[in-house]
């Protein structure tokens, strides 16, 4: 049976209500950016400009917030790329920041497609490289390093400790694998958001019945081990005072403290 023409969806009027949507969306990306200037000019007035606008935590919450809200048929990847865009643009309106690499990363292919879509318009800055990419990053308030896991260049970092830099995050952010690709380091101070990992790098494996369970571990090129932790941890608090008393040969030192990336299926 043919369906009933006077029944069906008018096209003219469905086009127009997309042209009603665009502009409303577009209204509210003007307004959310004019708040992101207003951000800028109260950071110079309390004399805040100096410090990097990157909050990754700020952000992580953000996000979990909308897949939370999030319904069908809104794609999940294209919402997340979205405002992954519309962060890093806001960023871009509070300070000059900038995304440094290795030229070894900046050549992979699906590596510089995924910094794209969670960068989205900020530069992409490459050196030859992991020293130079720490370098740079570390005479830059305003800048982040997108490293390897593997490598020695880990050692450099000591969250609890003088050092200026840290691990703040891993890509992907959303993931069907525990273990990252990449490691985000910068300035940036973390704060807990409730869903969070404490990233340490020891001398050796940790004890077999340690716990809580590591989320993934990798064995570096220098014999140290690298340990993602469930938690927000102190090295002063349960469970890692247990490891630093009695465990010197271990070494142990958190590098870097973050928000989970987000598992998907």
């Amino acid at each position: 049976m043919d369906a009933d023409p006077n029944s069906m969806p008018d096209l003219g009027d469905i086009r127009r209500e997309i042209d009603e949507i665009d502009g409303q969306l577009l209204a509210l990306l003007q307004r959310r950016f004019v708040a992101s200037e207003r951000v800028r000019i109260a950071k110079l007035a309390f004399g805040e400009a100096s410090g990097t606008p990157l909050r990754p935590a700020r952000e992580a919450r953000l996000i979990r917030r909308l897949i939370a809200a999030r319904r069908d048929p809104l794609p999940l990847g294209v919402m997340v790329g979205v405002w992954r865009h519309i962060i890093a643009g806001s960023i871009l309106v509070q300070a000059a920041a900038s995304v440094n690499m290795t030229a070894e990363t900046a050549a992979d292919g699906d590596l510089r497609e995924m910094l794209s879509g969670h960068f989205g318009s900020m530069p992409l800055a490459v050196h030859d490289g992991i020293e130079a990419v720490l370098a740079a990053v570390a005479d830059d308030a305003m800048a982040l390093a997108v490293l390897p896991v593997e490598g020695n260049w880990l050692r450099h970092l000591d969250e609890t400790g003088n050092g200026v830099l840290a691990v703040t995050g891993t890509l992907p952010f959303l993931s069907r694998n525990p273990s990252p690709e990449l490691l985000m380091v910068s300035h940036a101070t973390s704060a807990a958001t409730g869903e969070d990992e404490t990233l340490v790098l020891t001398s050796g494996r940790l004890p077999r019945d340690f716990t809580p369970t590591p989320l993934w571990r990798a064995k570096l090129n220098g014999g140290e081990w690298l340990t993602s932790l469930p938690g927000y941890l102190s090295l002063s608090e349960m469970p890692l005072v247990s490891l630093t008393h009695g465990n010197d040969d271990l070494a142990l030192r958190i590098v870097g403290r973050y928000p989970s990336p987000i598992a998907i299926d």
